[in-house]
């Protein structure tokens, strides 16, 4: 599922900046196969993949969120940015 949530310009940013996001069913990180951390559990949650794209076509900022809370819908994926 994908969605597309624009946000309104600000004195900090000037321009219109568009933020777009994607995100998909749970997923399950696994440990290291060498080091420490291998010992470790796997760890399940989801990934919310976010990025900008600009006005001016200048290159915006991209960056994947990991949560524990069950992304179920656009709403939630969203909610999830915001406290970012």
């Amino acid at each position: 599922m994908d969605a597309t949530v624009h946000d309104k310009s600000s004195k900090t940013c000037p321009q219109t900046v568009k933020k777009c996001f994607s995100f998909r069913e749970a997923i399950t990180v696994k440990p290291p196969t060498s080091g420490p951390e291998r010992q470790e559990l796997p760890i399940s949650g989801w990934c919310i993949r976010c990025w900008e794209v600009r006005e001016d076509s200048s290159e915006g900022l991209e960056w994947i969120l990991f949560t524990a809370v069950a992304v179920t819908d656009a709403a939630v994926a969203k909610e999830q940015l915001d406290w970012y």
